[in-house]
């Protein structure tokens, strides 16, 4: 069936009907049994069906994680690769002075002097929406730093930062701060994303490289302003592909990290987090891919279903939206049924999975799905009286 879906799809991109190609190659790429080189070849064939830079760049990016050997998909993303060095080297139009805003204290920097590297950040056309980094205040951890990913106002910032909390005040320059809800959170690569109602007009560009070279000068930026100088570590260690050492230690980060890791040609390669070596005070970045991948991950959930973030395994749970009460991933008590009596629904039933055939005695819950050590997994009341 995915093999099906998937030569239809290449066929109707051929073909030059590019929805219908993307859609049928959205089905195969839904089967687990479409891996390897063919998964890679769905990967890259998506990449034509739209025509934005960032779009093109995951898809390969994709396609080279799955399939490292893949030579249609090297070869794409060298082309895109050097269409950006053509652009980067092209004459920089004349901009007009930017508007600077009179509330902001810290001194502006022209990119490209001073001791390090400057990223535009926030510094500039502020009325037209031209922010790139934030800062995260309100977490458990202290203030952080986040970054935008997607025009419509998603923030990547790290879970440390955000805890378990659903809202945080993001700062986006001095004197401007906005409630920000936390909508997804991936605690196993302490990712996390954050929602405003802002957009914005442009992102930090993204390094195409899918792994990051060991020795590579790195540079962190943090939204107070602070900047560190670093490079990727060599390790002996096997990690996984999201991961990377740098040599920044823990004691040097002046926040509770989220910040955009650069590369020397300043574009984003990862974000700085608080992970720390087991050897020694060093900590880790997350790749860019890795971020703009779960970024993208959201995206399609929220487009397929309502749900309600989870503050305890940081999911996108359905279960409320259908009546229920507990996170159908993680099992724990949504807020908004924390003052409420609670009892089993049947539209929830699926949700849970409940397909025991004994119920709970508890007259509030009625539930069926299962037992340990006599009491319901539900709402924990002792079947023996």
């Amino acid at each position: 069936m995915p093999l099906n879906s998937l030569n239809l799809g290449i066929q109707a991109i051929r073909d030059g009907h590019l929805e219908d190609g993307a859609r049928l190659l959205r089905i195969a790429l839904r089967s687990d049994a479409l891996t390897g080189s063919l998964r890679a070849t769905a990967l890259t064939y998506m990449a034509e069906t739209r025509p934005e830079r960032d779009f093109k760049l995951k898809c390969y990016n994709d396609a080279l994680a799955v399939d490292p050997n893949h030579e249609i998909a090297r070869k794409k993303l060298t082309e895109l690769y050097n269409t950006d060095l053509l652009q980067q080297t092209a004459p920089p139009p004349v901009m007009p002075e930017p508007l600077v805003n009179p509330m902001d204290s810290r001194p502006y920097v022209v990119p490209g002097t001073g001791p390090l590297p400057v990223v535009p950040g926030n510094r500039g056309a502020y009325y037209a929406g031209a922010y790139r980094l934030a800062g995260i205040f309100g977490g458990p951890n202290g203030p952080g730093t986040a970054f935008f990913v997607e025009h419509d106002g998603l923030l990547a910032t790290t879970r440390y930062i955000v805890g378990g909390i659903e809202q945080v005040m993001v700062e986006l320059e001095a004197g401007r701060q906005i409630m920000g809800q936390v909508v997804r959170a991936y605690p196993e690569i302490d990712l996390a994303l954050v929602q405003i109602g802002q957009t914005v007009t442009d992102l930090m560009p993204v390094s195409v490289l899918p792994r990051i070279p060991e020795d590579l000068p790195l540079t962190v930026i943090s939204y107070n302003g602070e900047s560190l100088r670093g490079k990727r570590r060599a390790t002996r260690k096997v990690l996984p592909n999201h991961w990377f050492p740098t040599n920044i230690l823990n004691d040097s980060l002046k926040d509770a990290g989220g910040a955009p890791i650069l590369d020397d040609r300043q574009y984003i390669i990862g974000m700085i987090t608080r992970n720390i070596s087991s050897t020694s005070g060093y900590v880790y970045g997350l790749h860019i891919g890795t971020i703009r991948n779960y970024a993208e991950t959201y995206r399609q959930e929220k487009a397929a279903s309502r749900g309600i973030y989870c503050r305890s395994c940081g999911g996108y749970s359905r279960a409320a939206i259908a009546g229920g009460y507990y996170c159908e991933q993680c099992g724990s008590l949504m807020p908004r049924a924390e003052q409420v009596i609670r009892y089993w629904h049947q539209q929830s039933a699926a949700l849970y999975h409940e397909n025991q055939r004994v119920v709970c005695r508890n007259k509030n819950c009625r539930a069926a799905v299962g037992f340990h050590n006599n009491r319901c997994l539900r709402c924990g009341h002792d079947q023996r009286t």
